[in-house]
């Protein structure tokens, strides 16, 4: 009878000492781990940008004339993607515009983000629909955005890359 005690002791306090060591092997696992989730969830382009860039308008006289468009682009990390939603403001006269969502791979430098759509093009008397594509070149350092947006339009060659800058917002 003394064996079994001794026994049911000793297999309790084996029991406990594991329990013990899980719950530290555990615990250290979850704290070591929450900087990489952090890093995981984080990106130097993740939050608000204000941004501005010159873009063509159709003139009066039917002639392009480039004006400043400013807007705010949110970008989001989802994973190994980034997703950017782009707001520009209109201007005068002109209607309100559709925002505009971008997505991209999560890397470090620079980052592509694009944007697949149908352009409705006024070329005379007929309006013609024509597959588009805008890319977004993007390099942040601190507080300071820096790119380029890239445009392809079905049918129509050598649209040139228009600059971009921007400054995160702060709340």
């Amino acid at each position: 009878m003394i064996n079994t005690s001794c026994a049911a002791v000793t297999r309790s306090s084996t029991l406990s000492f594991f329990e013990f060591s899980m719950r530290h092997l555990l615990s250290l696992f979850a704290i070591l781990s929450v900087p990489a989730l952090a890093e995981a969830q984080s990106h130097l382009l993740a939050g608000q940008w204000n941004i501005s860039t010159p873009l063509p308008m159709r003139g009066e006289n039917g002639q392009p004339t480039m004006v400043i468009r400013k807007g705010l682009m949110t970008i989001t990390v989802a994973g190994d993607s980034l997703i950017a939603n782009v707001k520009m403001e209109p201007q005068p006269g002109e209607p309100a515009r559709r925002d505009q969502r971008l997505v991209g791979l999560r890397r470090d430098g620079t980052v592509r983000l694009l944007h697949v759509s149908t352009a409705a093009l006024r070329g005379g008397s007929e309006d013609l629909q024509r597959q588009a594509s805008t890319t977004y070149a993007l390099d942040a350092k601190g507080d300071t955005l820096t790119g380029v947006i890239l445009m392809q339009v079905e049918g129509i060659p050598d649209i040139p890359a228009f600059p971009l800058t921007g400054t995160r917002v702060t709340p």
